[in-house]
Formats: structure tokens, C-alpha cells, sequence
């Protein structure tokens, strides 16, 4: 264990908090709820570490919570799955899957029954109406006038300010924090995830421009690849119980702008 006075954790940590503490405020969650689910997230650490079966006591000891709260928060029910993650499964299996793709390779039109027979090829364990009203609300499908039903975008991507856009947030960064933290934390000689990202500074605007639609077309491309070959490999039986996870992120920050003589400098 490091020294907690000497732990450059601590300075870490301020950093890593930042931009989550700018999504409390502007979401408006107040100081006791974001203290309960640090709370709560400190308890499943605990649990997680110590095992199911540690006493109330030894995880109030390892947290500093209070063992009043630790047995409250040890028996609180989990949250309940919401459908986000079977929309953007459909969305994807009709993008890519094989069968739903018209000559050209662009995404048919569907008719209802068609479109519950892709989501069940997906093993979603969600109602098809609630998968395909999440998906309409959202603008990633349209329905026609005739019935049928056209997949507008090709991924699902959620609104800003929606529940669905919350559920992603969580979704995309709780794996890439969870890799990073395994590789923190791990033993040595435990083998580490791939969690690599590119960074450069003294870049003008149009050299981000360039990178970016480089970058969003290449981590597109990789996607796609990489979905289509996670398809193939799906047991279908539903007997294997493994996760993958792979994403990415770009991330293009201007920098102020530069004065000029005429600015007085």
C-alpha cells in the first residue's frame, strides 16, 4: 500500500472527478445524492474484494462508512436493465447483419414483422414494441407511410438531455474506466488491457479538423469490422457468458486564439 500522504492518487483523482463533477452540476444532482452512490459504488468495491460474504463490520472498516448504512446499501435493489442496449444492438444488426442489407448493402425497409424477427436474431431480452419506440423517439428509425419501417441511422445515438443519453454515457465510460483501474491496481505479472490513446499539442484548427474526420472515419471503420466479426462468433445457444467491450474516443480542444500586433501585444 502507498503512503495515503505521498499518494499521487490523491492529485489523480481531482482530475478524473473534473469533468464528472461538471456533469453533476449540470445535471443538478445535489451533494447527498452524488455522496450516496460514492457510497455505494465503495460498498461493491468492498464486496467485490472481500467477497459476498464479509460481515457489515469489515466493510464498514475498509470504506469509513457506517455499518447502519453498509447493511441499507448491501441489500438495495439492483437497477433495473433499461432498453438502450438492445436498441443499438438492432440498429447495428440491421447495419451490418447478414440478411437485412438490400443489393446495394444499404439497410432495407422492414416491415413490423420483419423488424421482430432481426431484433430476435440479436437475443435482445426486450419486448420488440419497446425496443422500436426507443428507437423511433430517438430519430434512429422512421416509420413510412406504408407501414414499413427504414433504420435512418446506422447506430444509435441518443438525444441530448434523455434518459437513453445518460444510459450511454454510463455504458461507454464505466468498461474504459474499469480497464484502466484493472491496470492500476493489478499485480504485477497480471496481464494488463489495451488502453492506449494518441495526444498532441501546437495543432491549428484546420489541422483538428483534419485529424478528427481522419480519426472518426478510422475508429468508424474498426467498429463496423470489429461488430460484424463479434456476430459471427455470438453463441447463438446462449450457454457462453463472456463480455467484450471496444470503443473509442476523439476528443479536439482549440486552443485560444492567437493575438496579433493589432491586439496590442
Amino acid at each position: 500500500m502507498t503512503d495515503a500522504a505521498d499518494d499521487p492518487f490523491d492529485r489523480a483523482l481531482a482530475a478524473l472527478l473534473a469533468p464528472l463533477a461538471e456533469a453533476i452540476l449540470a445535471r443538478g444532482l445535489p451533494l447527498p445524492a452524488v455522496t450516496e452512490a460514492l457510497k455505494s459504488a465503495l460498498v461493491a468495491a468492498a464486496l467485490r474484494a472481500d467477497g459476498e460474504t464479509a460481515s457489515d463490520s469489515r466493510v464498514s472498516l475498509r470504506t469509513g462508512i457506517h455499518r447502519k448504512d453498509v447493511k441499507r446499501l448491501r441489500t438495495a435493489e439492483a437497477p433495473k436493465p433499461t432498453s438502450l442496449g438492445a436498441a443499438a444492438m438492432a440498429a447495428s444488426h440491421w447495419a451490418v447483419g447478414p440478411g437485412w442489407q438490400d443489393a446495394s448493402g444499404a439497410p432495407r425497409v422492414l416491415s413490423r414483422a420483419e423488424f421482430d424477427a432481426m431484433l430476435r436474431e440479436t437475443r435482445a431480452d426486450m419486448a420488440p414494441g419497446t425496443v422500436l419506440a426507443l428507437l423511433e423517439e430517438q430519430g434512429t428509425v422512421e416509420a413510412l407511410e406504408g407501414g414499413g419501417l427504414r433504420l435512418a441511422a446506422r447506430a444509435l445515438v441518443p438525444k441530448a438531455g434523455t434518459p437513453e443519453q445518460v444510459a450511454a454515457y454510463a455504458a461507454t465510460l464505466a468498461p474504459h474506466l474499469a480497464a484502466a483501474t484493472h491496470n492500476l491496481t493489478a499485480p504485477p505479472g497480471t496481464p494488463r488491457h489495451y488502453d492506449r490513446a494518441l495526444r498532441y499539442s501546437h495543432l491549428s484548427a484546420a489541422a483538428l479538423a483534419e485529424l478528427e474526420a481522419l480519426a472518426r472515419a478510422r475508429a468508424q471503420a474498426a467498429l463496423e469490422d470489429l461488430d460484424s466479426r463479434a456476430r459471427a462468433l455470438q453463441d447463438r445457444e446462449g450457454a457462453a457468458r463472456g463480455h467484450f467491450v471496444f470503443g473509442a474516443y476523439i476528443l479536439p480542444r482549440p486552443g485560444p486564439e492567437e493575438r496579433t500586433e493589432e491586439d496590442g501585444t
